[in-house]
């Protein structure tokens, strides 16, 4: 009996380490992508500012500084849109794949409760 219990112990110890090795792994995953989309989306911020100061050192009127600037404008909301889209659907992704993590983690645990414990 003791034996019995000690194995399911050590078992329970190692999915334990497993089910913690995969959350880091999620998680390392999910902040590796999230930088990578920030890093991306100020790339793109530079790029726009270098592309519109350009155009606004060829501006010979009023009306053409106006027109590069809300360009400008225009052009960085569509990069934080963008942004803000992409980094919602990584969140959810990263929703459901820690749902999903611990769903089965708690079926993996519930393997190791003994059958008249789970009955109480």
């Amino acid at each position: 009996m003791q034996a019995q219990f000690m194995e399911q112990f050590a078992k329970a110890g190692q999915q334990s380490l497993e089910n913690a090795k995969k959350f880091a792994e999620l998680n390392n995953a999910f902040y590796k992508g999230l930088t990578q989309q920030q890093v991306d989306t100020a790339n793109n911020y530079v790029e726009n500012a270098n592309q519109h100061a350009s155009k606004l050192g060829e501006a010979k009127r009023v009306q053409d500084v106006v027109t590069v600037q809300t360009q400008f404008i225009q052009e960085a909301n569509k990069i934080a849109m963008g942004n803000a889209r992409t980094t919602l659907d990584m969140m959810i992704d990263a929703k459901n794949q820690f749902v999903a993590w611990y769903e089965d983690s708690v079926k993996e645990a519930a393997e190791y409760i003994p059958a008249k414990a789970a009955a109480k």
